[in-house]
């Protein structure tokens, strides 16, 4: 019996765990050859949020490290109510500099593309400005309007520059993911028929997708979804969210934030009753934004993320949303899904004041002497 069709999972509920599956085929989608960047996408994203930015500076960033500035009121941002109404900034040194700067919280230690929460909020704007030292937003997406706030900000007394940054992985969502496989060539769909086939040999697959996770529910299904990342590699370097002990309260807080405003999905695919492969995602600016992906290894032949992935990006079709956003950078799993991504810049701007010339001059050292490497070396 195959995996089941898409078209066919309804959501779980806190005390309705599994969907129930039928015997229609999954389909999947036929990816592009070439790499294609779009700078369209002018929604808010996840770690653009106060609830984000804060979250980071509790759980990733050193107390003493952290400058908290005021924000405007901004209408439909979670940035709006008076217990949101100043953002963090986190003191940030880096390697083999001396000079501190400011950036975004969690920015460095997440890698995933991290902006202002909004670039109108002008008392943050002025109070950035203010400040003396550098500041580096190191990845956000090329279409914010933040790199041309700053500059108005700073009215001409600090130096902005604006550098290319690694792109983030996107799939654009239509009608033809209600059934996707048809968008697969004919190697991609025998690879994933092969994949239901292991799994039905190990007993079976069922997708339990989550939109609605009450309290109670909460804190067990991400214990399971920690503990399922933690079976892969990344338990064994450490950096899995049951070993990387603040980056775990880190996502715990995010989670709980998105259960409560009502964005969160959680989403399982067990083989055989056994839970093989998890996400958490957020829905919000009308696109599924994946936070967090694991799979365990025990279950690689049947590619258990794979096809949770299948199933959710097909539901997010069905709910009407437009793309399903893989933030993080471009990886060979990605690449397996699509080449299209969402062109990110990363932003420096260095105050006319001691610390931030001092900064200038530090940074403008190293890449010189990146230059000077790269040219001594085509020389050689």
């Amino acid at each position: 019996m195959p995996l089941p069709c898409p078209a066919t999972l309804s959501s779980a509920k806190p005390d309705a765990h599994t969907a129930r599956v039928h015997t229609k085929t999954v389909r999947l989608t036929e990816i592009p050859q070439r790499s294609r960047v779009d700078a369209g996408a002018t929604d808010i994203w996840p770690s653009q949020t106060v609830h984000w930015m804060t979250a980071a500076a509790r759980h990733l960033c050193e107390t003493d490290a952290v400058r908290t500035f005021p924000i405007d009121r901004i209408d439909g941002v979670d940035g709006a109510d008076s217990a949101h109404r100043a953002v963090p900034m986190a003191l940030y040194l880096p390697p083999g500099r001396r000079a501190l700067r400011l950036t975004l919280p969690g920015a460095h230690a997440t890698g995933e593309p991290c902006d202002l929460p909004n670039a109108q909020a002008g008392a943050l704007l002025r109070r950035l400005a203010a400040q003396p030292l550098a500041l580096e937003l190191p990845r956000l997406p090329a279409d914010s309007p933040t790199p041309g706030a700053l500059r108005q900000a700073y009215c001409g007394r600090a130096r902005v520059q604006v550098f290319p940054a690694p792109g983030a992985p996107y799939v654009d969502l239509d009608a033809s993911w209600l059934d996707p496989m048809q968008r697969f060539n004919a190697g991609r769909r025998s690879d994933i028929r092969r994949a239901e086939q292991h799994a039905r040999q190990m007993g079976g697959a069922q997708a339990e997708l989550h939109d609605d996770v009450g309290a109670q529910a909460l804190e067990p299904l991400l214990d399971e979804a920690f503990e399922v990342e933690a079976r892969s590699w990344k338990g064994q370097a450490g950096s899995a969210l049951a070993r990387d002990l603040p980056m775990g309260r880190f996502f715990r807080e995010v989670a709980r934030a998105a259960a409560a405003s009502g964005t969160l999905r959680l989403a399982f695919l067990r083989v055989g009753g056994r839970t093989a492969a998890m996400q958490i995602a957020v829905a919000s600016a009308q696109r599924l934004w994946l936070l967090k992906i694991g799979y365990d290894p025990a279950f690689a032949r049947c590619r258990p993320g794979h096809l949770l992935l299948l199933q959710t990006l097909a539901r997010a079709a069905r709910q009407g949303l437009h793309a399903c956003e893989f933030m993080g950078h471009a990886a060979p799993w990605t690449a397996q899904w699509t080449a299209t991504l969402r062109a990110c810049v990363g932003v420096r701007v260095y105050p006319l004041s001691r610390p931030g010339m001092h900064a200038w001059a530090e940074d403008g050292a190293a890449a010189l002497g990146r230059r000077v490497h790269a040219l001594w070396r085509r020389a050689r």
